[in-house]
């Protein structure tokens, strides 16, 4: 564990810093309860930590404005849940960090509206963003102007964006451009986002439809964007299965690390496979594969940025004991891909990186710690190490690539 232990003490000084990919931490404390400690009303701490977003180098915060949260039923706007999610976006502000606001999660009523009539799914859509920036920007309130726009989330995956409104999407694009001139007086810029990964299945369709094929077939869809944003999470389920058994012979390390996960003592004992893991952290194929089929778009002046890259923090059911000594193999995992990463924005001129598993999803019964806030709302670091780290490795992503040394 020498080399993960080693990431603490990484010799990367800030000074040095050239490249200007922007930062984003993607956050979710609009799902918070009220009682939590991150409770935006009369307290400091949501300042605080846009503070530190900033003090690491983040430039944005990824933040949802979800349509079933905004009109659980047609017609009956949530305006305390408006309001909470303005309040991000303002204090953000504030403290210097943008906001890309994701306007996802289509409800069940509006789905139906598709399948009846598409002009009512489309007047619906025109109240939902009426909803979002009139909260943005009320009239009686200097507006919270959004540093971009997210059209629905991962428009290859089903699970978030159904089939059946890939064909309304540019009428979706054409209602944003003009209400947001109407409402900030300036055209925001539109993102798509599309989920990299090819799991070697023959259901896969039904769940997500591989980027390779989705980009070939919808170019000029994704070509009404300003900005195509790629979700892409480094792991052997990418690799052709024929393939994944050459993996396989680390597998014993992993059954003994799962087992002795609570017991420091014999996790100690167990040396890490470095191989194992360059494979599942360092692994890039298939998102360089994705970028060379989307050049034709970025010459034609689309930015291309990293939407959703970013690794969990911790095993599921893992008790305290062992939490430091998996966090270095955390370190670990994510200094080879934050090092991968690096060759791809220079080679293809990316100009964003979006950090995922920063920040908690709200999972009060389930086993899993995403990273910055715990589910109580106590925050944490990534990897439960210190904020000097995270800015270490943000440093890292932004440092000159040098192709010939290839660093």
């Amino acid at each position: 564990m020498n080399e993960a232990s080693a990431l603490t003490e990484l010799p990367i000084s800030p000074e040095i810093s050239h490249s200007r990919v922007g930062i984003t931490i993607s956050q979710h404390i609009t799902f918070f309860e009220s009682t939590s400690p991150l409770e935006i009303e009369g307290t400091d701490a949501f300042s605080q930590l846009c503070r530190e977003f900033k003090e690491v180098g983040a430039d944005k915060q990824r933040v949802d404005w979800r349509w079933d949260n905004v009109e659980p039923d047609q017609g009956n706007a949530d305006y305390s849940y408006l309001a909470r999610s303005r309040k991000l976006s303002e204090i953000a502000s504030r403290e210097g960090i943008g906001t890309t606001i994701v306007l996802t999660h289509t409800p069940k009523w509006a789905l139906e509206l598709v399948k009846k009539d598409h002009s009512a799914f489309i007047g619906a859509y025109e109240d939902y963003v009426d909803n979002v920036f009139s909260a943005l920007a009320p009239g009686d309130k200097p507006p919270v102007i959004p540093a971009n726009i997210q059209i629905f989330n991962e428009l290859n995956s089903p699970l978030y964006t159904p089939d059946e409104l890939l064909p309304l999407i540019p009428d979706c694009v054409r209602v944003l451009k003009a209400k947001s001139l109407h409402y900030f007086h300036k055209e925001i810029p539109l993102i798509a986002t599309l989920n990299v990964t090819e799991i070697p299945l023959k259901s896969l369709p039904k769940i997500l439809h591989r980027p390779k094929e989705f980009i070939a077939e919808h170019q000029p869809l994704l070509g009404q964007f300003d900005e195509i944003a790629l979700d892409y999470y480094p792991g052997i389920w990418h690799l052709p299965a024929k393939t994944i058994t050459t993996y396989l012979t680390n597998l014993p390390y992993f059954i003994k690390a799962f087992s002795n996960r609570n017991s420091r003592e014999n996790f100690n004992k167990l040396t890490p496979p470095l191989f194992a893991f360059r494979t599942i952290f360092g692994n890039m194929d298939l998102l360089e594969q994705t970028l060379q089929q989307l050049r034709p778009l970025a010459r034609e002046g689309k930015i291309i940025t990293i939407g959703e890259i970013g690794v969990p923090t911790l095993i599921p059911f893992e008790r305290s004991a062992i939490k430091e000594e998996h966090g270095k193999m955390q370190a670990l995992g994510v200094l080879i891909m934050f090092s991968r990463l690096r060759r791809l924005i220079h080679d293809y001129d990316i100009k964003n990186v979006g950090l995922y598993c920063l920040t908690n999803k709200p999972e009060p019964e389930g086993p899993f710690e995403w990273g910055w806030i715990r589910n109580d709302g106590t925050k944490k670091y990534m990897m439960d190490m210190d904020k000097g780290t995270l800015k270490k490795l943000i440093t890292l992503l932004r440092r000159p690539y040098d192709p010939i040394k290839k660093n």
